[in-house]
């Protein structure tokens, strides 16, 4: 490899990094900003936000792989050409493909890259991120307050009260009031009551009464007392109950979590379309098997994608003699190229009805750069030949 190859590459490695250090901190920035409002109410420590934001940096890192790397390979190669790197080495008898193999060489290492890192460690950082946001919104449960004096709506029919809060999540004088039988009036007096996350199911909450009485009122006025030492009332608090949102929706269960696409490798999301898990009689279900396709075929498109744009844009913009004059027009078409290219893609990606046709339009795109080459140098000549006509003009 000769010393200006290793300069370019380089040159494209270090403007590579730069690019997507602001663009995954950008992404990480906004994602944080989402979370903020949402995780802080929880009450968490400065360092335990801290850290579950800094978990958020390989995912958003492994997601705008493909943008940063599709303008580093842009930026730099208009720079090679507006030192005349590139005009030199055409008049030095140097073909263009060697150039466009030497941007297929880079590009190609990183979509190999990108894969093997969305692939074995993104999952596991989605692994523990996930744990740390579900504990964080544990601790948002547990600190659950719920108006003391005034009724609240539990559920359709369904109503508490409280006289004062102990702790967080521990009340004195609870009375609930169950009016979902219209033919009859049940009421539960408890000295205490626990609020906490079901266990099995933590997308549902449990209200433990202890040292309570049932009062059960038939509709002909019928009374009947029963006094137990403790019992445990699932419920799924409603909006306004103490919070502004659904602490139904606070924790993913312990199946989602473990369901969750991005925290499989690309092999055991293979196994899971392929519907061999660990043991040969496991059976995946249609949603879990139809979200492992998805990661697993957007995990591909984005390798395909830094291979494919990495090499047309090259391509392009080095196939000329350039005289370092007028790269602003190709550079920005390609910008403009990219972005709807990548949008495209994730907009297919997230579509509802994905299916295996689907899968495959989204791949051909990740790989239609190239094929598109004839047509992008032709536009290419031409915008240079409009923008040359003028000024060949005014000279003469």
């Amino acid at each position: 490899m000769q010393r200006l190859d290793r300069m370019f590459l380089a040159r494209l490695l270090a403007i590579f990094v730069l690019i997507l250090t602001v663009v995954a901190l950008s992404a990480v920035l906004s994602q944080a900003a989402r979370l903020t409002d949402e995780v802080l109410r929880a009450g968490i420590a400065l360092d335990e936000f801290g850290a579950l934001i800094l978990l958020l940096a390989p995912k958003m890192i492994e997601l705008v792989t493909p943008l940063a790397f599709g303008i580093a390979v842009i930026l730099a190669c208009v720079q090679r050409n507006e030192t005349g790197t590139t005009l030199l080495l055409r008049a030095a008898g140097r073909p263009a493909r060697t150039d466009a193999m030497l941007i297929a060489g880079g590009s190609l290492a990183v979509g190999l890259g990108l894969f093997v890192y969305a692939s074995l460690l993104v999952p596991l950082n989605q692994s523990q991120y996930r744990q740390t946001f579900a504990l964080v919104k544990q601790q948002g449960i547990e600190q659950l307050s719920l108006p003391v004096g005034t009724a609240v709506s539990m559920a359709p029919g369904l109503s508490l009260r409280v006289e004062k809060q102990a702790a967080s999540g521990v009340f004195e004088g609870v009375t609930v009031v169950d009016l979902r039988r219209p033919d009859a009036r049940v009421m539960l007096r408890a000295d205490r009551a626990e609020l906490r996350p079901i266990a099995s199911d933590s997308q549902q909450l449990l209200l433990r009464l202890i040292n309570a009485e049932v009062i059960h009122t038939d509709s002909n006025g019928q009374t009947a007392l029963l006094s137990f030492a403790s019992t445990d009332l699932p419920l799924t608090l409603s909006r306004g109950a103490g919070r502004d949102d659904d602490p139904s929706e606070v924790l993913p269960t312990s199946g989602d979590r473990l369901q969750r696409a991005d925290t499989r490798s690309s092999t055991a999301l293979l196994q899971q379309i392929s519907a061999l898990g660990p043991s040969t009689r496991q059976v995946v279900s249609t949603p879990d098997r139809l979200a492992a396709t998805v990661e697993l075929t957007r995990r591909c498109a984005a390798a395909l994608s830094v291979i494919g744009f990495g090499l047309f844009a090259g391509w392009l913009l080095l196939s000329r003699r350039p005289d370092g004059r007028g790269q602003t027009l190709p550079a920005t078409g390609l910008l403009v190229f990219l972005i709807v290219y990548l949008m495209i893609q994730t907009a297919l990606l997230s579509a509802s009805g994905f299916n295996v046709v689907t899968g495959a339009l989204v791949l051909a795109i990740a790989l239609s750069p190239p094929i598109l080459f004839p047509i992008g140098l032709a536009l290419l000549r031409l915008a240079f030949r409009v923008h040359a006509t003028p000024a060949s003009r005014a000279r003469s």
